[in-house]
């Protein structure tokens, strides 16, 4: 929006001067400014359309993780299993690369509390 407001001044400070301004551009261009401008302005995309085109991207992201979170829960998950008593060293492997460790957590003093009378 910026580049388009100072094309219209520019265009609007040009105006009077066009025939002056001869020897650098023609009183086409100078017309021309406008017109250039107003072709950029209807080309930007709108905020309602930059809102669609988000929510449209996350709902296509959110099928993706489902999709994933089916793959590995309701397919994978269940073919690995039956390797857990005969191949225990690839099941372990497996399941600690499934796996997600949040480092960003903390322990709150309640939670150590109630692990600590647990033990």
């Amino acid at each position: 929006m910026q580049l388009y407001a100072f094309a219209y001044t520019l265009f609007d400070d040009a105006t009077p001067y066009a025939a002056q301004l001869e020897p650098f551009v023609t009183a086409d261009d100078v017309a021309q400014l406008k017109d250039l401008a107003d072709n950029f302005n209807t080309l930007l995309p709108q905020k309602r359309t930059q809102q669609n085109k988000s929510t449209v991207s996350t709902k296509n992201l959110e099928d993706a993780i489902a999709q994933m979170d089916l793959l590995l829960n309701g397919t994978i998950d269940i073919l690995v299993k039956p390797w857990e008593t005969k191949e225990a060293e690839f099941f372990n492997a497996y399941k600690n690369a499934r796996t997600i460790v949040d480092s960003a957590s903390r322990k709150t003093k309640e939670a150590d509390k109630s692990t600590a009378s647990q033990q």
